[in-house]
């Protein structure tokens, strides 16, 4: 009798946390309330320019969006060069939604260590973000294990053709997507670009968002020649395209 009710409470909590870290993201950043209210209603009302069609909030609840929305809760905290609450955060969307919390984190992770790599207190604080993570890593390991398992006969072409084609071709298979779909995302890419060389934001979190975006593309090239060209079932796997 209860399920009604836990399933309302998550995917109130889903929405709530998407609005309240989008609007502490916005509003650290550009030191404007009134943009970080934009924000989270621009996000609220279901604004999406991603490729593979992954939407942050849903009419129904997926525990990717749960995930989702802790882990721009933890970017705020890595904004905030809070690492400790940040890698405890980022376990905890890891718990959720396994590949969403640890390709969050690790390109935040890299993106927060490259910037402040000069440093001295960098590696020391980021090794104990690091390490935290992993704790939480090690608790899902069957899962890793597992999978591995099932998966040790096939091939990178049979998995590229479950996982990709059967199951979640907007997930995989940048080749399969629209046309409108790339035109959307490369015009909202442009006026985002733009913007951004516009608004004053403090110079260690735009380098951070810089190295964010570049990680962001090395993974989809990444994606494309294992996934597309030269299928390998661990790359597949990995989820990079979301």
């Amino acid at each position: 009798p209860s399920i009604p009710i836990t399933y309302f409470l998550l995917f109130l909590s889903t929405i709530l946390l998407v609005a309240i870290s989008t609007y502490l993201i916005s509003s650290y950043l550009f030191k404007n309330k009134g943009i970080a209210v934009f924000n989270s209603f621009i996000i609220l009302a279901g604004a999406t320019f991603s490729l593979g069609g992954n939407l942050m909030v849903h009419g129904y609840l997926l525990s990717f969006g749960l995930s989702f929305s802790i882990a721009l809760l933890g970017f705020y905290f890595l904004l905030k060069r809070r690492l400790f609450l940040y890698s405890l955060i980022m376990g905890l969307a890891t718990l959720i939604h396994f590949l969403w919390g640890h390709l969050i984190f690790t390109i935040l992770f890299f993106a927060s260590f490259f910037t402040s790599i000069t440093k001295n207190c960098s590696v020391k604080d980021h090794a104990k973000a690091f390490l935290i993570f992993l704790l939480f890593s090690a608790a899902l390991s069957p899962i890793i294990f597992w999978q591995n398992h099932l998966d040790i006969n096939l091939s990178g072409e049979k998995i590229a053709e479950i996982l990709g084609h059967i199951r979640a071709p907007h997930h995989y298979m940048p080749f399969e997507w629209g046309i409108m779909k790339y035109i959307e995302f490369i015009l909202f890419f442009l006026i985002f670009i733009f913007v951004f060389k516009k608004v004053r934001i403090e110079t260690f979190n735009k380098n951070l968002i810089k190295i964010a975006i570049g990680l962001i593309f090395i993974g989809f090239l990444i994606g494309i020649i294992f996934v597309e060209i030269f299928p390998i079932g661990i790359i597949i796997k990995m989820h990079l395209f979301r």
